[in-house]
């Protein structure tokens, strides 16, 4: 990365850094669907409109440096193992003028049992949730 973008990457960071921070003070004693709706991205698990064609969003300047700027910050998130959910509920938050939704979905790795969590807008995810599937409530 050359010092240029590192010195614009530095404008975005004071303010992902403290959405980072909010949102891991406010995750353990607040329903996630609760701060989820807060943050402007709610939780949905209803099965994924596959009607329509995704629609990328047109994304600021500002949005899409602030989005550039999160992804390494929550990999090195130091206060959560898999920092995803964290990461989901900023990114929606910087995309809730797109009316965002936050996605949970699980994947089996060697037996195991993975959740992820990730942000969708217009049907296209923000992020990555490959080989993830989504949990969906098909109830009444």
């Amino acid at each position: 990365m050359t010092a240029r973008r590192r010195a614009v990457r530095l404008l975005y960071l004071p303010t992902v850094l403290s959405w980072m921070v909010a949102v891991e003070l406010a995750v353990r004693p607040i329903p996630l669907s609760r701060l989820s709706r807060l943050l402007g991205v709610p939780l949905d698990a209803t099965p994924a409109d596959v009607s329509s064609p995704p629609v990328q969003p047109p994304l600021s300047r500002w949005q899409a440096g602030q989005l550039r700027t999160l992804l390494p910050l929550a990999k090195r998130w130091p206060f959560a193992v898999g920092p995803c959910l964290r990461q989901a509920l900023v990114a929606g938050h910087i995309l809730r003028k797109h009316h965002p939704v936050l996605r949970l979905g699980v994947a089996t790795n060697q037996g195991a049992v993975q959740a992820h969590a990730w942000v969708e807008v217009g049907g296209v995810v923000v992020g990555d949730a490959h080989g993830y599937l989504p949990l969906v409530n098909d109830g009444p």
